[in-house]
């Protein structure tokens, strides 16, 4: 009998040291998860604030994208609108009668030739004659000569220089110096 409650105390105590063990093994598993499950959670933490910060800054990227877009988009249609208007302009001033335009070739003449240039024209409706009996060409002694060119207006030369009083260029030339005071009028903000 003592053999055998040797035997049942070495049992006993293995079973002992057993429970210990699956206890303490336990207490450590959990530790472990627990740990695990608390690190696991930082990290969704982080990443979804990561995240979060990502998108608002994709989000930020794209509004600014967007309002860069509707910029262009705009800025090409006042562009479209200004070239649209300068076309206007000179079909307006091409229109002119006889007696406007003659009154414009001599404002222009009195106000950029010098004596003794050549006066080339192109104006449609006004012959080499009309220009010639104006007052300020027989004062400065221009030389007047229909030009070959397809643009109306006048060009006064000299040894000196060219002086280019096209239609065209000179709207072109009055939006330019006067952009921002026709885009305050047309695009008031």
């Amino acid at each position: 009998m003592q053999g055998e409650a040797i035997v049942n105390r070495i049992l006993a105590d293995a079973n002992e040291k057993a429970t210990s063990f699956i206890t303490d093994a336990d207490v450590k598993a959990d530790a472990i998860i627990d740990k695990a499950e608390e690190d696991a959670r930082l990290k969704q933490e982080k990443t979804e604030a990561i995240c979060q910060e990502k998108d608002a800054q994709i989000v930020e990227r794209f509004k600014t994208l967007s309002r860069i877009e509707g910029n262009k988009i705009i800025l090409k249609k006042k562009q479209q609108i200004l070239k649209d208007l300068q076309i206007k302009a000179l079909d307006v001033l091409l229109s002119f009668d006889k007696k406007e335009m003659l009154s414009l070739v001599e404002k222009l003449l009195k106000e950029n030739a010098e004596e003794n240039e050549t006066l080339l024209f192109n104006i449609k409706n006004v012959t080499k004659d009309d220009i010639e009996s104006l007052k300020i060409t027989k004062s400065l002694k221009l030389k007047v000569e229909k030009s070959k060119s397809e643009n109306q207006g006048i060009v006064l030369s000299s040894n000196k220089c060219d002086k280019n009083l096209l239609f065209k260029d000179l709207i072109f030339y009055a939006f330019d110096n006067n952009q921002a005071e026709i885009n305050n009028i047309l695009f008031q903000n």
